[in-house]
């Protein structure tokens, strides 16, 4: 599912604009994205958590010069479906 097709089925779905819609769904991918951002964790009732974890650090081979490094510091960001979501025959 594309961004697009998520406005049109609110659209659809509720008495708003497509550009009230529209502005709803970015204020929710911004909110989301930057509390990821700053590190905390979201959770989002009868959908799932994305919880934010940091990378370790690996060795890896530079091959434009063929040395050994460390990797950077970092961190991953992943998705848990809630526990009424995880049978994916009731999407």
């Amino acid at each position: 599912m594309k961004k697009i097709d998520l406005i049109n089925e609110f659209h659809n779905r509720t008495n708003l604009t497509k550009k009230e819609v529209e502005e709803l769904v970015n204020l929710l991918i911004n909110k989301i994205t930057n509390s990821l951002k700053s590190k905390e964790d979201v959770k989002i009732e009868g959908f799932g958590t994305f919880k934010i974890s940091k990378k370790k650090k690996v060795q890896i081979t530079n091959f434009s010069n063929n040395k050994r490094e460390i990797s950077k510091d970092g961190f991953k960001v992943k998705f848990i479906f809630s526990k009424k979501k995880r049978g994916y025959d009731e999407l």
